[in-house]
């Protein structure tokens, strides 16, 4: 079959689909599939990347030009296409299954207005206590409303996380929704000298509560290394400068730079309000790097309390500080932990599993 996969990200972009859409996008390939990816970039173009191709459309066009351009791209490659697979830009795909008349599937990873609203300071409530409340400012009630009717357009939706199933039922979503959790491959690990006590891989915004992890290294005067970049960089460097954290900004690196980084690390940090299933986590997992993470729903689906990793209250400093602090004092289950992690990625979490389970729903739609 000819696949049209579609997403905002895409390599050398950094997040979760632009991480999943070419490993999906190969294995589509090796099973004798036919995929063309339509993205965005800094440019428009045209390239064959792997095997298949990957056309571009310029991210920072005014709105009013970039989406129906993205809409006429998709549009004449859907009419090429067998099936069509969205992983972003919903709304042009979901214009483009309605004139075509295709079958689509939409894999949701997060609720992006919640996001937009609290990385904006505009709300403090939860990712579903927001999608329960009725009073949306208008913006967001239209948005919202935009949003339903991009995914009622699709026959099946995809979703990582068992919240996000809850949530597409307040969203009131007629398609289908397959719970599918985000895999990742297993490494070949190198015996490395701990250089850091403390690593995260995450974008740099509101939500991921980066500050509170440089609050904590700075307190425990631990060492850090933070892997990502974001709107909130410029703010996290002056405060990690004003708290004299022993921190270390790394940008942006592919996947082949930050597994060095991993196994050089004790501990791998993701104290985010909200996760669906983060790929960082489970990328940390499956290197053998116990996680300290949040308790919030993407992370304890995956992580078991003190045995293959920790749960803490990053709401509280003092209380968050006291938790972490005993973890890195209790070395006595370090390696028991980590080899639990490892096998938890192995037995639940692999790449293979989710891009079988993941075809086979796109192929169905």
């Amino acid at each position: 079959m000819k696949v049209l996969l579609v997403t905002g990200i895409y390599p050398p972009d950094v997040g979760g689909p632009a991480n999943f859409i070419p490993k999906l996008a190969k294995y589509l390939l090796a099973s004798g599939h036919t995929p063309t990816v339509v993205t965005l970039g800094n440019q428009n173009t045209l390239e064959l990347l792997d095997g298949y191709k990957v056309i571009r459309i310029k991210r920072d066009l005014p709105k009013i030009i970039r989406m129906p351009l993205v809409f006429f791209v998709l549009f004449f490659e859907a009419l090429k296409s067998d099936r069509l697979f969205s992983n972003g830009l919903y709304l042009e795909s979901a214009c483009c299954l309605l004139l075509t008349k295709k079958l689509g599937t939409a894999k949701i990873v997060g609720d992006q207005l919640w996001e937009r609203d609290f990385n904006n300071h505009k709300t403090q409530l939860n990712a579903l206590q927001f999608s329960l409340q009725r009073n949306y400012e208008f913006k967001t009630l239209i948005m919202r409303k935009l949003l339903n009717w991009s995914f009622n357009r699709f026959q099946r939706i995809i979703t990582p996380s068992e919240l996000l199933v809850e949530l597409s039922s307040i969203w009131k979503l007629r398609a289908e929704v397959s719970f599918i959790p985000n895999g990742v491959e297993l490494p070949i690990l190198n015996c490395t000298e701990k250089k850091y006590d403390l690593i995260t891989v995450s974008r740099l915004i509101t939500l991921k509560r980066i500050d509170r992890l440089i609050e904590i290294a700075s307190k425990l005067d631990l060492s850090l290394a933070i892997v990502g970049t974001g709107p909130a960089e410029a703010d996290l460097k002056i405060l990690a400068k004003e708290l004299n954290a022993k921190t270390t900004f790394f940008g942006y690196l592919n996947q082949n730079q930050i597994l060095p980084l991993l196994e050089q690390s004790r501990y791998f940090a993701l104290f985010s309000v909200h996760e669906g299933l983060s790929f960082a986590l489970l990328e940390a997992m499956a290197a053998g790097v116990p996680p300290i993470a949040s308790r919030v729903n993407g992370n304890e689906a995956v992580v078991s309390n003190q045995i293959d990793g920790y749960l803490v209250d990053v709401d509280d400093l003092q209380i968050c500080s006291k938790q972490v602090e005993d973890i890195l004092a209790s070395e006595k289950n370090y390696a028991l932990i980590s080899k639990n992690a490892i096998e938890k990625i192995r037995e639940k979490y692999s790449l293979e599993l989710t891009l079988s389970k993941t075809t086979d729903v796109v192929l169905q739609s």
